[in-house]
């Protein structure tokens, strides 16, 4: 829970300004190494909202940033799932349609890398593909904000 968060940071900081141990701890989401399982928002809150940790694959430190054609993967991937849960937005919604102009000549090329992985991602467990989409989608809210 956020507050078990900001109370270990204060602890293992030495610090008893609860201010400022939420304030990293808003820099540590907002930078991706954990996120909000409730919503979207990269923030810490000092109350009971459940967070997850990143995978260490999407932490900024591994220097990975990415592409375009890898978020037009993520969005086209996203549209095949028939959930509400993994809806687009609206924002999203428009870079998809952005990026489909943008990369005309390879969106099947796109479509089909997108399909592939949907058709790994649905042979992992339910619980795993669960996590493993949490994960992803706040990879993007990082770096491909609103």
């Amino acid at each position: 829970a956020g507050t078990d968060i900001v109370q270990w940071l204060m602890k293992n900081l030495n610090t008893q300004d609860q201010a400022e141990a939420l304030h990293l701890g808003t820099q540590m989401a907002a930078h991706g190494y954990f996120f909000p399982i409730s919503d979207h928002v990269l923030a810490l809150k000092d109350d009971g909202a459940l967070y997850r940790f990143q995978n260490p694959y999407f932490w900024p430190s591994n220097c990975w940033d990415p592409e375009n054609t890898d978020y037009a993967v993520y969005l086209c991937k996203r549209t095949m799932q028939n959930k509400a849960r993994l809806e687009l937005a609206d924002y999203e919604a428009e870079s998809l349609a952005r990026l489909q102009r943008a990369f005309d000549r390879k969106w099947e090329f796109i479509f089909m890398q997108a399909e592939a992985q949907a058709r790994v991602d649905r042979k992992r467990e339910k619980l795993e593909r669960k996590v493993m989409e949490s994960q992803e989608r706040a990879f993007w809210d990082v770096h491909r904000p609103v």
